[in-house]
């Protein structure tokens, strides 16, 4: 239910953000911690991910390489990504971070409950919370004052992944 979720959340903002529709990012292998190993690191779960309880896990290209000795100014400005706007035009809401680290230290610190395989560990991203102080409808459910995370591809601005948690 939950990775269903996830997957609509995606889709939506695929939509609102104008990045490529669900049918056209099948090609990416997506696992999230619940379906493979909750808490464990990145290089451990991706290690031991089974397909069908047979056969690990082949991925035939790394779509988004390393790029983490690069200069941190060649990479976008984490206010161009699309959907960030200045916090004082946030609705009732504010910025609980934005920091560029690795796509492996995002899952690790889990901010991204999402594993997928074309994207290095290494590969930079910028990680986006929003905290609502306000009850948001997400697909017909009201959800108390979400925490929106938002994860960005540090170099193309390509939104990688999109979710939600309601107020604990």
């Amino acid at each position: 239910m939950k990775f269903r979720m996830i997957v609509f959340f995606l889709s939506f903002v695929v939509v609102v953000t104008g990045c490529p529709r669900g049918d056209e990012m099948n090609h990416l292998q997506v696992k999230s911690h619940d379906e493979v190993a909750k808490f464990k690191p990145y290089k451990e779960v991706k290690a031991s991910v089974q397909l069908d309880g047979e056969s690990a896990i082949k991925v035939d290209e790394i779509r988004l390489k390393a790029n983490k000795n690069k200069a941190p100014e060649s990479f976008k400005n984490v206010e161009s990504m699309q959907g960030i706007v200045p916090e004082s035009k946030l609705d009732n809401a504010h910025y609980k971070l934005k920091k560029l680290m690795t796509y492996e230290e995002s899952f690790n610190q889990g901010y991204t409950d999402q594993l997928i395989f074309e994207i290095d560990g290494d590969r930079m991203v910028y990680v986006v919370q929003v905290k609502s102080n306000k009850d948001i409808n997400f697909d017909g459910r009201l959800v108390k004052c979400p925490l929106i995370t938002t994860i960005y591809d540090a170099e193309t601005g390509e939104t990688i992944c999109f979710m939600w948690k309601a107020e604990a």
